[in-house]
């Protein structure tokens, strides 16, 4: 198992904007996997990052953003993931790869944006 979580690939955050929402997954083949998620949904999704990663590194993510899932890969655009994912993007930049920015990385508590308060999901519209 240890070999298979270690298999190079791309980690990948797609959105839409029909609902607010983010998707992360992995995979080494990111035409076909975003063809075969384009199939299935009812709306059309946009590629918002790609980064060469490990499906270790996917689930360390997954990890991450646990507080903000909504279904399976789906996570809530809330301003926390929303700074994940850009924050993401600025590792890769900066780096070339994500894997010690994820291992030095924690996520702040799920935070209401207007109260700071702890995060309550009938605040933000969607989740009403």
């Amino acid at each position: 198992m240890g070999s298979a979580l270690q298999q190079s690939g791309w980690v990948y955050v797609l959105e839409t904007d029909d609902i607010p929402y983010f998707k992360l997954g992995f995979t080494t083949d990111l035409g076909k996997r975003i063809g075969d998620l384009a199939t299935g949904l009812p709306f059309d999704i946009e590629v918002r990052l790609i980064v060469s990663g490990t499906r270790s590194e996917e689930r360390r993510c997954h990890r991450l953003l646990n507080p903000y899932r909504k279904r399976n890969e789906w996570y809530c655009a809330t301003p926390e993931v929303i700074a994940f994912v850009d924050e993401l993007e600025f590792a890769r930049q900066d780096h070339g790869s994500i894997t010690n920015w994820l291992k030095g990385y924690h996520m702040p508590a799920p935070m209401c944006v207007d109260s700071q308060a702890p995060y309550d999901p009938s605040a933000y519209w969607w989740e009403r």
